[in-house]
């Protein structure tokens, strides 16, 4: 039977599942990732025994945390320990574990990177509870730039459509605006781009959006409940020296990880109107004022400060029902020794493995938190933002 088919993962489950109960939680690096993987969703239910509906017909994340380690080696140190003058030499072969303790820890700001994870989950999870499908307020606030906007793009275009009429062909791109001395520096290509990009397109999408609240209405407030989800991750690497290594030798430690945070929560709305007042971008003056600041987009590139504020009255009209976090720390840890002199040699590699996981059960709706973009023009993708990087030097070259 394939080890890697549906039926040998499901025994391999099932023995996992036997030795817990058993009360001999046995980890292998295998059959741990496959356990993981199987719990790491979690999804209400009101189905169970008749006392346990009469009781409370909802089924609750509850609190659970499970982690391995191992360790590998991959031959043995060897160096050579010689006089002032080079002339004995004498080799030493000990087991590469030897030289690197059982408790290795990443450097301190993989904590920072995986904090700042965490909090853009706590603040995404919030603002999908929301229901923010429009920015009303925003709009209102910029009615008379918009306006002047499509005045102005109108009596261009009108003007340029006259001149064409009477075959004054030379003069439609002075009336379109299009300057000899802009065309050629790419002021003018900058300055439509982001019209376009800060002004038309918010536009259309608010129309857009505006036409699906009308047409899919407010959330039911008498449906059995609502969810939201936000998954992050990162992944950093790290390589540093360490001490205690032996004579003429250099030891290095490497460390990778890979961390993922997922956040649920299960909701019912308790107010239709608070709730229809934040859909609709009209519940939340703060953000209202952020979006009206010129150039406060430019910040959320950077620290999306827009989201944080968006997200303080986001359960505005809801009621929480339950909710989760999820944790998950894969780390690997590589050491070797380098030799310091030219004549002296090393062979031999100590690996680690550590994984952990952590599921948190929230007892109510997550508190939003700052939180940084480490590649602001990078998509969550990982591709290139280019629309992001076509704007900042739209920006650039209308400044100079």
């Amino acid at each position: 039977m394939d080890p890697g088919g549906h039926s040998s993962r499901q025994a391999r489950l099932k023995t996992i599942r036997q030795d817990r109960i058993g009360g001999n939680p046995v980890w292998t690096r295998e059959s741990f990732d496959d356990y993981e993987v199987a719990r790491t969703s979690w999804a209400p239910s009101t189905s169970g025994r008749l006392h346990d509906l009469v009781l409370d017909p909802w089924t609750y994340p509850t609190h659970w945390s499970r982690s391995s380690r191992t360790a590998n080696e991959f031959g043995s140190i060897e160096w050579g320990d010689i006089d002032t003058n080079k002339a004995n030499w004498t080799r030493i072969n000990t087991p590469s574990s030897a030289h690197f303790p059982l408790d290795l820890s990443y450097p301190d700001h993989f904590d920072l990177e995986t904090s700042n994870q965490r909090s853009r989950a706590m603040t995404t999870v919030l603002n999908r509870a929301g229901n923010g499908k429009m920015e009303l307020g925003a709009d209102i606030g910029e009615m008379k730039q918009t306006v002047l906007m499509m005045a102005d793009t109108a009596r261009r275009v009108a003007n340029s459509v006259i001149a064409f009429k009477r075959g004054n062909l030379s003069a439609i791109p002075a009336l379109l605006g299009m300057r000899k001395q802009d065309v050629m520096s790419g002021k003018f290509s900058a300055n439509k781009w982001l019209e376009y990009q800060y002004g038309w397109k918010p536009l259309y999408s608010s129309i857009h959006d505006g036409a699906k609240v009308l047409l899919n209405g407010i959330r039911d407030p008498n449906a059995n409940y609502f969810s939201a989800s936000a998954k992050t991750s990162w992944s950093g690497s790290d390589v540093r020296q360490m001490a205690g290594a032996p004579a003429y030798m250099n030891k290095f430690l490497k460390s990778n990880l890979n961390y993922t945070c997922r956040t649920k929560v299960h909701y019912r709305v308790s107010s239709a109107v608070a709730d229809s007042l934040q859909a609709i971008g009209l519940g939340n003056p703060a953000s209202i004022a952020w979006e009206l600041l010129p150039f406060s987009f430019v910040n959320d590139w950077f620290m999306p400060v827009g989201n944080v504020l968006s997200a303080i009255t986001a359960s505005a009209g809801l009621e929480f029902i339950s909710g989760y976090v999820t944790e998950i720390w894969d780390t690997t840890f590589t050491g070797h020794l380098e030799p310091s002199q030219s004549d002296l040699y090393s062979t031999g590699q100590y690996q680690q493995k550590s994984f952990r996981m952590l599921r948190v059960p929230l007892v109510g709706f997550p508190a939003p938190e700052f939180y940084t973009n480490d590649h602001p023009f990078t998509q969550g993708d990982g591709t290139t933002n280019g629309t992001r990087i076509a704007s900042a030097v739209a920006l650039i070259r209308q400044m100079f």
